[in-house]
């Protein structure tokens, strides 16, 4: 597919602004770092921060971070105006292709269907699955939600992950590095396993 331009996200810059305007719509306050740091960041080399553009409109972005073998691809967003568009499932590719050998992992909410936004979660999580992400069925807690791991590894192993993590990116998230529960039933395997 390859048809978006991917440029990097500089602080203080109208692209900047775009992106910080995205990052603000689609997650909730406790999930954010803040947006100056997370551009520190990524022009320090810690992350990748990039924004996706098509024809020159600005589509989506993504930040992620290298932890060894593994890629957290901590943010990933697409404009809704351009949602079932194909954007998604193609950065996907783009990450994966521009970090080949590398297993990539993501949280999302936890999806049930009490969730106050269950019908957004169940079709996120049905997204990372057609991209080739499983269930691991790890999850975390923060504040009042619950976040689900998933990855495209077929040989998770979490205490690898965050052990990595910690040698990689001492200032991840703390829920990372606090209670994380097993629940069988959230474990979805590989798509065709």
């Amino acid at each position: 597919m390859d048809t978006l331009e991917v440029r990097p996200v500089i602080a203080n810059t109208s692209l900047a602004k775009q992106v910080d305007e995205l990052y603000t719509l689609a997650f909730p306050r406790v999930d954010k770092f803040a947006f100056d740091a997370m551009c520190r960041f990524a022009e320090s080399g810690a992350a990748d921060f990039s924004a996706y553009l098509d024809d020159g409109v600005f589509c989506g972005f993504s930040y992620t971070l290298k932890a060894e073998k593994y890629l957290f691809v901590l943010y990933l967003a697409i404009d809704p105006r351009f949602r079932s568009m194909g954007y998604g499932t193609e950065i996907m590719e783009r990450l994966a292709q521009v970090n080949p050998g590398l297993d990539l992992v993501l949280d999302i909410e936890l999806p049930y269907e009490s969730a106050p936004n269950a019908e957004q979660r169940y079709r996120r999580r049905a997204f990372y699955e057609r991209n080739g992400f499983w269930c691991t069925g790890d999850v975390f807690g923060v504040d009042d939600n619950l976040y689900l791991i998933m990855t495209t590894t077929e040989t998770w192993d979490l205490d690898d992950f965050l052990d990595r993590a910690r040698r990689a990116h001492g200032y991840l998230p703390d829920y990372y590095f606090g209670d994380i529960h097993h629940f069988e039933d959230e474990v979805r395997p590989p798509v065709g396993k």
